[in-house]
């Protein structure tokens, strides 16, 4: 029992060790490169170059004030435009140059005098060949041509009328004219010209400096013309056809809109204003009808017929129609959208007696 008494007083008396706060390993710090601030610069180089630009362009544009913008857009040709007081001049030179008389020959070099430059006073007519006199009816520019920045050809349609003695028109074999008419010892013709006259443009104004030149009549073209579609040959249609023509024509010529109303399928297509014609529509001629391919229900009239003037002269007209069938009746969809017709046996506008007008014969039996 003391043993153990004394075992722990001793170890009661004996002093503590004393402990330290715990050290922690030495470690060695890595040394590190420096971030680089290049790119940060680069950002702010340009960003305040931005802003620079942006200050200077506002203080330019307060200065300069409004810009308008005028926008030019061209649709078309781009042929050059070639100013109507040229080819009004070449018209009145050819005017002058085809008129003269037999009797007073000379008066005519006075007349070209303004027109030319640096070419004979009589602009290359012979007047040692001149018989009889020659009188302008009508001078009409057909086609003008920039040939470069001061030259421009001029082509100018004229018809004239020649009076010569019989003596000279018959030794002539006569005149190739499109009209002949005998007076006590003189004939008279009517004659077409084609002239191509050379203005030059100078800072005075236009001249003629060199001679004109004759051209021959534009050739006709030639096309062969195709059906819309097939053939119409039923006659109940036919007959809807002829009399929808005649009622809606009837009523474009006399100007009753209130009446072309009804014939129309829809409102929409209705002209807002129909002048009353100098013309009265007389009767059909001919009349062909098609179907239109790739429209349903769908059919294209092409109809000749047959107008009056005041006067009673008969003309040709030609007109295009689209239909469609509603309700047992044939109803307008448009008016000459559809080309020319493929029975061209009857021309637009064509003057003729109506005792000397041929009868078109139409594909179908609808007269």
């Amino acid at each position: 029992m003391f043993g153990g008494r004394k075992k722990s007083a001793e170890t009661a008396s004996a002093p503590m060790q004393d402990v330290g706060p715990k050290k922690r390993p030495d470690k060695s710090i890595k040394e590190r490169a420096p971030r680089s601030m290049v790119p940060k610069r680069i950002v702010r180089v340009f960003f305040w170059c931005f802003m620079c630009f942006i200050f200077i362009k506002g203080c330019v544009s307060f200065t300069q004030g409004t810009k308008v913008v005028h926008q030019t857009i061209n649709y078309g040709s781009d042929k050059p435009v070639i100013d109507e007081s040229i080819k009004g001049f070449a018209a009145d030179f050819a005017s002058e140059y085809f008129t003269w008389s037999d009797d007073n020959f000379s008066e005519r070099s006075s007349r070209l005098a303004p027109f030319i430059s640096n070419i004979s006073q009589d602009a290359g007519l012979k007047s040692f060949d001149i018989k009889g006199s020659s009188r302008v009816l009508s001078a009409e520019v057909y086609d003008a041509k920039k040939i470069n920045d001061s030259q421009v050809d001029v082509t100018v349609v004229v018809r004239r009328e020649v009076t010569l003695p019989q003596d000279n028109m018959s030794s002539a074999g006569g005149p190739a004219s499109v009209s002949a008419v005998s007076n006590t010892n003189m004939d008279r013709a009517v004659k077409k010209a084609y002239m191509v006259v050379p203005v030059t443009i100078t800072d005075k104004g236009p001249v003629i400096r060199s001679y004109p030149r004759f051209v021959t009549e534009l050739i006709k073209g030639e096309t062969e013309s195709q059906a819309p579609g097939p053939s119409i040959t039923d006659t109940n249609i036919l007959n809807m056809g002829k009399e929808l023509t005649e009622s809606f024509l009837r009523s474009w010529y006399d100007g009753n809109l209130s009446q072309l109303k009804y014939y129309y399928s829809d409102i929409a297509n209705i002209p807002s204003s129909v002048t009353k014609s100098n013309f009265v529509f007389d009767k059909v001629d001919s009349l062909n009808m098609y179907k239109v391919d790739g429209q349903e229900n769908v059919m294209r009239i092409y109809a000749s017929i047959i107008v009056k003037s005041d006067i009673g002269e008969s003309f040709t007209n030609s007109w295009t129609l689209d239909v469609t069938a509603k309700d047992g009746r044939l109803y307008i969809l448009s008016v000459g959208d559809g080309g020319s017709s493929t029975n061209d046996s009857t021309s637009s506008s064509q003057a003729t007696s109506e005792s000397d007008q041929v009868t078109p014969q139409p594909t179908s039996s609808n007269e």
